[in-house]
């Protein structure tokens, strides 16, 4: 509209006309999809311009232009919403990737935030993020083994990793031994249920 407006503006500057009565004629003319100018709209009559009308067309005659704004509204979703589809939930423990400053990062779903398509990320660097899910990307199976290696070098380098006793995380960003339940060796990820460590990430 506002280019529209512009054109009004540079044409009745170049034939050195009056832009007000372009602005009143455009005011006057009943919009695509609604069938009611803007005149009507606002003042429920239309306006008085140098093309001869009838008396009766300018007496005031309220307009409901809702029914024609709602279906004009629900065409635009249908054309923009054509070759879109809803995209597929995330699961608890689910490896993502996501935009962080430029780089993207990835990421394990802790849970579901209670806003509408939102969830709760722990990054690899430890951090805690919200994400919205179309800006979450989901990782195939075979990223989660590299994450699982990166979490090992998160614990305290005096733990041996002996290759016969595997480690494992619990839902409290905290990394045991699986024979020891009680020993805390690093913050790490936070699962709901216990996720044992391949035998081969020890070696």
């Amino acid at each position: 509209m506002i280019q529209r407006v512009k054109n009004f503006l540079k044409i009745a500057y170049d034939s050195n006309t009056d832009p007000y009565i372009a602005l009143l004629q455009y005011r006057n003319a009943p919009l695509s999809g609604l069938d009611f100018s803007p005149a009507q709209l606002l003042m429920s009559r239309f306006l008085r311009i140098k093309l001869p009308t009838t008396s009766q067309n300018l007496h005031p005659k309220v307009v409901d232009a809702r029914d024609n704004l709602v279906y004009r509204q629900q065409q635009q979703q249908k054309y923009y919403d054509r070759k879109s589809k809803p995209l597929s939930s995330l699961n608890k423990g689910d490896v993502v990737r996501m935009n962080y400053n430029e780089t993207w990062k990835r990421g394990i779903v802790r849970f579901k935030h209670q806003a509408s398509r939102s969830y709760i990320v722990d990054t690899e660097d430890g951090s805690t993020l919200t994400r919205n899910r179309r800006d979450l990307i989901y990782t195939t199976k075979k990223y989660f083994k590299y994450f699982l290696k990166m979490c090992v070098g998160m614990i305290s380098s005096k733990h041996v990793l002996d290759g016969e006793s595997s480690i494992i995380f619990t839902r409290s960003f905290s990394v045991i031994s699986r024979n020891d339940s009680n020993t805390t060796f690093g913050d790490c990820l936070s699962f709901d249920k216990k996720v044992e460590i391949p035998d081969d990430l020890t070696e």
